[in-house]
């Protein structure tokens, strides 16, 4: 629940009270926060197109691959904000009815969009914003890419269901969210992890992670996940048995 949402509950008189008087100070920060994280993914967007002007192995396209390290951005905020901006850019090179959606769209949204198997979900996304004049939540986006909603963003099934496929579950919970959505969704959703993790794999830049020994000295926790995922990667070949 973000802090505009806290608005949107039933409180006391008293808390009532409380909030009222830092409602100002909490639109403001809500809007200094969208914003900055626009501009993140506008400055990543940019060094990495210019990046590419560059071979890899180049001191200039090192250079840029560190100042943004040196920022404190961490190799996922870079790779998810350099997707995001890419799909910012493509609807913004296309047809001018999809400019309002490439605006108004924040990082989290562009990047689910990014990664949406085909454009219908950026379809039913400007639908919605003509029809109400803002977006659906984030929690309704990755709803109806998981079958729960429709293409309102609605929820298909009113109340608490359980979904079972043969190789994960989720829940849906109803909340009270009138802001954005009636409906969070709670994920334990392993199939989408592992989805994640070859995307982010092929997103990564090999030639920036081997000269970055802070990125390698992190790794070092994860030592027996890669292990094993490299045991399991490799061909098994079945040796004969001669008896």
């Amino acid at each position: 629940m973000s802090l505009l949402q806290i608005y949107e509950n039933e409180l006391s008189d008293e808390v009532k009270s409380f909030l009222n008087q830092i409602r100002t100070n909490i639109e403001t920060y809500t809007e200094a926060k969208h914003k900055a994280q626009r501009e993140r993914m506008m400055i990543i967007g940019k060094i990495n197109e210019y990046r590419q002007s560059f071979p890899q192995r180049s001191s200039d396209h090192r250079f840029l691959a560190k100042a943004m390290t040196k920022e404190g951005w961490s190799a996922d905020v870079i790779s998810n904000n350099w997707i995001a901006y890419k799909e910012y850019q493509k609807m913004m090179n296309n047809h001018s009815d999809w400019h309002p959606l490439a605006q108004a769209a924040s990082v989290s949204q562009l990047l689910i969009m990014a990664r949406a198997e085909n454009g219908s979900l950026s379809f039913y996304m400007l639908k919605y914003l003509k029809r109400h004049k803002k977006l659906p939540a984030v929690s309704a986006i990755r709803g109806y890419l998981a079958g729960w909603f429709d293409d309102r963003f609605q929820p298909k099934n009113k109340g608490r269901t359980r979904h079972t496929t043969s190789s994960t579950e989720f829940d849906v919970a109803v909340v009270q969210e009138p802001s954005t959505t009636e409906f969070e969704i709670i994920e334990d959703n392993q199939v989408v992890l592992r989805q994640q993790l070859l995307s982010v794999l092929n997103e990564l830049n090999m030639d920036d992670a081997f000269i970055n020994d802070q990125f390698k000295k992190e790794l070092e926790a994860h030592n027996h996940q890669l292990e094993t995922l490299t045991d399991w990667s490799r061909d098994k070949r079945l040796t004969p048995k001669y008896v």
